[in-house]
């Protein structure tokens, strides 16, 4: 887990190297994907971390790629495996500190970054199942004086899921208010044509709170509550509110959670269900009001 720790935000953006929907032609790709960031970053604001994340299908690792015409070599790799119509599909997901990169790129927040450098299996195996995978994503934490003190943290991992549910605790955090909370999830390989009327288990993306009351994230993508991972690019903690669809196997949004957060508040569950899509959860983001500790990054590598 990475904490930030004072007046602290943070900004997301991403891409996807598909071109088509499973509908029309779930094998097709293309060379790079670029995009700017979701919400800006005040002028007064200065980056304080960057990472960037990417994933696709494959047998073989993909550890170096090109992004805003540099190299970067992953710090992280992880992978996940599982068994379709009787063949083992791979997937491969990475993490880089891209901290320097990204302080050095004036107007950042016009700034189109540019990913491209990954290798793509599209083969018969993913093909054939509609699980052909290519896709980047960036989260941009920066301090500005001019903000509320808010404790953030950033929480790691690579969990692919189909058929099934699964629960995890965000905690190490202590909330003095619920405005201005908000969360964000990283996901892999949602289908926007896959929702939770297939397969043996509903979809759905939700929040327990302290209270255990449970709250169902909807509108990404035009998400009904049972369509979490639909392939879309999503902030409604931003105005306007952000929603990109086709965003082909990639599921970056972040959720406005204030009226889920109580003052006193030190954790919350998250929820993620899903049927016949088979979803890799990536990486969480969490942002609550706190005043404990301001001006710190910590960073727990275990």
């Amino acid at each position: 887990m990475i904490e930030f720790d004072g007046d602290f935000d943070y900004t997301t953006t991403g891409g996807s190297l598909r071109t088509q929907s499973n509908s029309v032609d779930a094998c097709a790709i293309q060379a790079s994907s670029a995009n700017t960031l979701v919400a800006p970053i005040p002028n007064t604001g200065i980056v304080s971390a960057a990472y960037l994340y990417w994933a696709h299908s494959s047998y073989t690792r993909d550890e170096q790629v090109t992004f805003e015409g540099q190299v970067v070599n992953a710090s992280f790799v992880y992978q996940t495996t599982f068994a379709a119509s009787g063949t083992n599909l791979s997937f491969f997901g990475y993490v880089s500190d891209v901290t320097t990169l990204v302080q050095g790129i004036s107007n950042i927040s016009t700034n189109s970054f540019d990913f491209s450098g990954l290798t793509i299996d599209t083969s018969n195996n993913f093909c054939s199942t509609a699980t052909v995978l290519g896709g980047w994503s960036l989260i941009v934490f920066y301090e500005d004086p001019s903000l509320p003190a808010v404790n953030i943290n950033l929480y790691q991992g690579f969990d692919g899921l189909q058929n099934a549910g699964t629960s995890f605790t965000l905690d190490n955090f202590f909330a003095i208010a619920g405005a201005g909370a908000k969360s964000t999830f990283l996901s892999w390989e949602g289908d926007e044509t896959l929702d939770g009327n297939t397969g043996t288990n509903p979809e759905a993306l939700s929040i327990t709170n302290q209270s255990a009351t449970s709250f169902n994230l909807t509108g990404d993508g035009g998400n009904p509550g049972n369509n979490a991972y639909n392939s879309s690019i999503y902030d409604n903690a931003t105005a306007p509110v952000y929603n990109t669809p086709n965003i082909y196997g990639v599921d970056l949004d972040t959720y406005d959670i204030s009226s889920f957060i109580a003052p006193g508040d030190s954790q919350v569950t998250a929820n993620v269900d899903v049927g016949q899509d088979y979803i890799i959860n990536n990486a969480v983001v969490i942002k609550v009001p706190s005043n404990l500790i301001t001006g710190t990054v910590f960073e727990d590598v275990n």
